[in-house]
């Protein structure tokens, strides 16, 4: 290998050395995904609870939008009630009601299905909605939402890790939390 003789006097201040740099990127490499999460949001739940997503760290979350004029939200919301049966113990499901429609209305509209054992929150009545850094991953892209049904799933850490839009079976969800690192 041949090396240039450096043009810099001896006594000439150096910058770090390759290996240094090398080193610097490393580590952050390794700690950007743990910096990069979820922000946090507040929502009510249909009693007016306050969820958070932090409510729920050390639990893998799906937060499903949906609304009652979407007929594949409403089919869909069978497999995520027994997929919350069956796998709650490390994994929580929240609905989140799209649509300009009061936690009354909601709750009416939800009694006239098969019931549900998650929490549904009214995105109506927060006032901020959701922040922005909620549709961000941990590589910093933007999964906007686009449609509805579409859900959101955060592993323990509250990291958004991806987006699935469309409905659901009780398969696919079992299957996308595998591939996902479940």
């Amino acid at each position: 290998m041949h090396r240039h003789k450096s043009l810099l006097p001896s006594d000439a201040p150096r910058s770090p050395s390759l290996a240094k740099r090398r080193a610097l990127w490393i580590l952050l490499a390794l700690l950007l995904p743990q910096l990069v999460t979820a922000a946090d949001f507040a929502l009510p739940d249909l009693d007016g609870k306050t969820i958070r997503l932090t409510d729920y760290r050390g639990k893998w979350v799906i937060v499903n939008f949906w609304a009652s004029w979407c007929t594949p939200c409403l089919e869909e919301l069978p497999a995520l009630t027994a997929f919350q049966q069956a796998h709650g113990d490390r994994v929580q499901v929240l609905g989140i009601n799209y649509e300009e429609t009061s936690a009354e209305q909601i709750r009416a509209f939800l009694s006239k299905l098969t019931p549900t054992n998650f929490p549904h929150l009214v995105y109506h009545d927060a006032p901020e909605g959701l922040p922005a850094s909620f549709f961000i991953n941990e590589q910093g892209n933007t999964l906007p939402l686009q449609a509805l049904p579409s859900s959101y799933f955060f592993d323990p850490q509250g990291r958004l890790l991806d987006l699935h839009i469309g409905p659901l079976s009780f398969e696919a969800l079992e299957d996308k939390l595998r591939s996902l690192g479940n």
